[in-house]
């Protein structure tokens, strides 16, 4: 870690040396071109005759004046560059360091709250319980598409086991019924629905963790899931074991903020 700091430091000072150098040196580059400038505008003129001065200093004058105001933009474009990359580079690492303090309170936040304390309980889930009796392919989807409401946007599909093995988004079950070519989707199962394109793919998109913990193990588990939205804690971790309690991302959310 001190490696690492240590390594920062001196490429930023690298970099301000590397800014004050090109800043000092356009200055005075700018400095040298313009008595230059005068130099060669008024030597020649010195040394022409009294009458033909006037037309002289006319030439000299829109020839210099030519060279000053290509070589000043060059100068000025340059330092510009220079100054827009430094400060630029600075004020992100201002707005990364701002952003590592924030998610370091939020995780702070979050290790103080354990899952069991604000998880939907089991006995509070409103889910389908899959058995022997009652297979995918004997679900009626409109019986699904029903369970959904203001609130109830998630549907977890359970085993007889009461592991979960999917959880039905509103969203899959929209774009089931916008994308099927069926026709007659009122008739389809539940099967039919996790069968279309990569849908039972999409449905086991969550994340499991054990039984305890703090809601910042539940977003560490959420995070190592592409995609994830939802944790599901079982007794052992596994989701094949009995669910005990669910924590959705933005139970997460709310108590990141309080």
């Amino acid at each position: 870690m001190a490696d690492t700091t240590t390594t920062a430091a001196n490429d930023t000072d690298k970099r301000d040396a590397i800014a004050l150098k090109i800043i000092t040196w356009s200055a005075a580059g700018i400095v040298v071109i313009s008595m230059l400038v005068i130099l060669v505008a008024i030597v020649p003129i010195a040394l022409t005759d009294i009458a033909h001065r006037g037309t002289m200093a006319e030439d000299m004058s829109k020839q210099t004046g030519t060279v000053f105001n290509a070589l000043l933009p060059l100068f000025g474009t340059w330092v510009g560059t220079v100054l827009a990359y430094y400060f630029s580079n600075q004020n992100f690492k201002d707005a990364a360091a701002t952003t590592q303090s924030l998610l370091g309170q939020m995780d702070e936040k979050l290790r103080k709250v354990r899952i069991e304390t604000v998880w939907i309980p089991m006995s509070a889930i409103k889910g389908i319980e899959l058995s022997a009796d009652k297979t995918e392919d004997k679900i009626a989807l409109p019986d699904v598409l029903n369970m959904l409401s203001k609130v109830v946007t998630r549907i977890p599909v359970f085993s007889e086991r009461h592991g979960i093995v999917y959880l039905i988004h509103e969203s899959l079950l929209y774009r089931y019924y916008a994308r099927s070519p069926d026709a007659d989707k009122d008739k389809k199962t539940l099967k039919d629905f996790l069968d279309f394109d990569d849908t039972r793919g999409l449905a086991k998109v969550f994340a499991v963790m054990g039984s305890s913990g703090t809601l910042a193990d539940a977003k560490t588990a959420m995070d190592g899931t592409d995609g994830a939205q939802d944790v599901f804690a079982t007794t052992t971790g596994k989701a094949d074991d009995p669910v005990i309690g669910w924590i959705t991302n933005s139970v997460i959310v709310d108590n990141a903020k309080t």
